[in-house]
């Protein structure tokens, strides 16, 4: 993914998220790209998605492209045992 054909300019990069702007350089289309690894401990997660609001909305009406793995549960049957933690 990373070649010259595309600029990427990164907006914030941590230990848990890389927030930045893409461009195809040839075509000029542009794209946010949002890739994330969350806390699995929780400790972080409402930093980690105050970033990536915060880069949302300085970015709206842009696509955004979002992958990673949110360490997230939405559902009961996702759980192993009853020391999960929901935030």
């Amino acid at each position: 993914m990373w070649t010259d054909e595309l600029k990427v300019s990164v907006y914030s990069a941590s230990f848990h998220a890389i927030l930045a702007n893409v461009v195809h350089v040839a075509s000029g289309v542009e794209f946010c790209l949002v890739c994330i690894y969350g806390d699995p401990y929780h400790r972080q997660t409402t930093v980690i998605w105050n970033q990536v609001a915060t880069f949302v909305y300085d970015n709206l009406g842009k696509p955004m492209m979002c992958m990673g793995d949110m360490n997230d549960i939405l559902y009961d049957i996702d759980k192993c045992n009853a020391s999960v933690n929901y935030y």
